[in-house]
């Protein structure tokens, strides 16, 4: 007789779901099984198999709260795609930031008065305290990374979490420090624009050399794009810029007229690899500078890498090689379907929750 299908409570703070939330949710049914939806504090996810708590973690005030008292509950994993803190941060940093946050004062995440208001306590941290990336964050993205990762660690030392699922295998290397985690954490990529089956424009249809597509929140990716177009453009290279308003199908049209995306890091320590997703779908290469944390990726093999000073004259040289970037788009969509699809994450997620030998249900 065939087992019914596992059956997985997604959690999430939004009342509407995204193009995140609907990704994760066919991908489970696709792996067989039954995905329901809940809001923050929901008892009904208790009687699933496993929840799975994905979104803006720290909205999610009633759900530990739950998790806490339920006599009885499933494994819950978490998927981590937003940038954790960076390893080695100096200790009085640390103690600032996680002391300000609204899970160590036990204040609702979505309280934008509270957080507005202790908003400028963040400049000395993101000033001084982020170690060797001091100066290259406002306050307001310190402040969003230690309330973010602050709420992870503190449900995981009330023991909460069971399994942590990172975006990135970089975030996975920083997480194995943290106290309180039951077990390896498990590559869940946010590989929501991947497909292999879209149709790539040739490369006479590509007018656009260069493309950068993301926001100007901090002075270092301003200065830096800044240099880097000003070189390329000397030379004759068509840089365009979006720095907003760009999805769905209008931004496919403006990729598949895209030879390459540039990639710079708001957080130099976290890459998330979307721009590697959308990009290899749309058949266009990705220049970068270098990742602390590469993997899966292999600079110079799946992309390209330099350093910001050294990348306008990688980029040029990359337009002038026939074949060069058709080359870097073939590898990047080979090592995408190898170890970074959102199947394979759910496959890996999936074998974590349920082993061969079930965990017993965590009595309380």
């Amino acid at each position: 007789m065939q087992a019914p299908p596992r059956h997985i409570a997604l959690l999430c703070y939004h009342h509407q779901p995204d193009d995140i939330v609907n990704r994760i949710t066919a991908t489970l049914q696709a792996q067989g099984a039954r995905v329901t939806r809940h809001l923050d504090g929901d008892p009904a996810v208790l009687s699933a198999d496993a929840i799975l708590i994905t979104g803006n973690l720290p909205h999610l005030r009633l759900t530990p709260a739950l998790l806490r008292t339920a006599p009885r509950r499933p494994p819950v994993a978490v998927w981590v795609y937003e940038p954790i803190l960076p390893p080695d941060l100096p200790g009085w940093a640390l103690r600032w930031g996680q002391a300000l946050t609204t899970a160590a004062r036990d204040i609702p995440g979505t309280n934008r008065r509270y957080l507005r208001l202790v908003r400028p306590l963040y400049l000395p941290v993101a000033l001084m305290g982020m170690g060797k990336w001091s100066a290259t964050l406002m306050a307001k993205d310190a402040q969003f990374i230690f309330e973010y990762t602050t709420w992870i660690t503190t449900a995981l030392s009330q023991g909460l979490i069971d399994i942590l699922a990172p975006s990135t295998l970089q975030r996975a290397e920083g997480m194995r420090r943290w106290p309180g985690l039951r077990r390896d954490p498990v590559f869940l990529p946010l590989n929501i624009d991947y497909d292999p089956t879209l149709p790539l424009a040739p490369d006479s249809a590509r007018d656009i050399d260069v493309l950068f597509l993301g926001r100007l929140s901090s002075p270092r990716r301003i200065l830096t794009l800044w240099r880097i177009a000003r070189r390329l453009r000397a030379r004759g290279v068509h840089v365009r810029i979006v720095t907003g308003g760009l999805r769905g199908a209008a931004r496919a049209t403006v990729l598949s007229r895209t030879r390459i995306l540039l990639h710079l890091a708001k957080y130099p320590w976290d890459t998330p690899w979307m721009r590697w997703y959308m990009g290899a779908a749309q058949g266009v290469a990705i220049a970068s500078e270098p990742q602390g944390h590469p993997a899966p990726f292999r600079p110079g093999i799946d992309h390209l890498c330099a350093p910001a000073g050294q990348l306008a004259d990688t980029i040029a040289t990359a337009l002038r090689t026939p074949g060069a970037t058709a080359a870097l788009v073939t590898n990047c969509r080979a090592r995408i379907e190898a170890e970074a699809t959102l199947a394979l994450g759910v496959r890996r997620l999936l074998a974590a929750l349920f082993p061969a030998e079930p965990d017993p249900p965590h009595d309380r």
